[in-house]
């Protein structure tokens, strides 16, 4: 099974619960501003710190639909998992339809356990675009949400979000 398609099942099928720990990484979002108005675009950078031996990094996001609008194809990796030149593959789904103001992430390392190290460190693992949509207030929270080891075992990892909040256009 190729990583990506790994990182798509971890995804989709299983439930992933974050394990903490004082020397795992932490996973964190952070918004340029936590304030934007009604059409902005809101670009939301998703960034890890304290990382070892990372390979993958699959997350499910929830936000308010109709305070936010995901672009997901205005959506960017980020350099940390291919810092070394290591081939990656990034992926950025909107939810399914039963699901509305949710968004699957998948970031992984590609070359399998035997030919690949994880990446370790700092840096940013993605950048995901929103549009403001009306006034209100979103929070913005993982689940499903894991660091992996090369070999697809998982990391001691804590997940942190954040919110937005939309102001009218005036």
């Amino acid at each position: 099974m190729t990583r990506l398609a790994l990182a798509a099942l971890l995804i989709l099928a299983a439930d992933l619960t974050p394990i903490a720990g004082s020397d795992g990484a932490t996973v964190t979002l952070s918004a340029g501003s936590s304030t934007a108005r009604s059409g902005e675009l809101i670009h939301v950078t998703v960034k890890i710190q304290g990382a070892r031996d990372v390979g993958s990094v699959p997350f499910t996001l929830h936000y308010d639909p109709a305070v936010l609008e995901l672009l997901p194809t205005a959506s960017q990796e980020g350099g940390f998992l291919k810092r070394d030149r290591t081939a990656t593959t990034f992926l950025v789904s909107p939810g399914p339809a039963s699901r509305p103001g949710t968004v699957l992430v998948g970031l992984s390392r590609l070359g399998g356990a035997q030919s690949s190290k994880g990446a370790g460190g700092k840096g940013t693992l993605c950048r995901l675009t929103f549009r403001a949509r009306i006034p209100g207030v979103s929070s913005l929270t993982f689940s499903k949400a894991a660091v992996m080891d090369p070999s697809a075992n998982q990391l001691e990892a804590t997940f942190r979000g954040t919110s937005i909040r939309v102001k009218r256009r005036t």
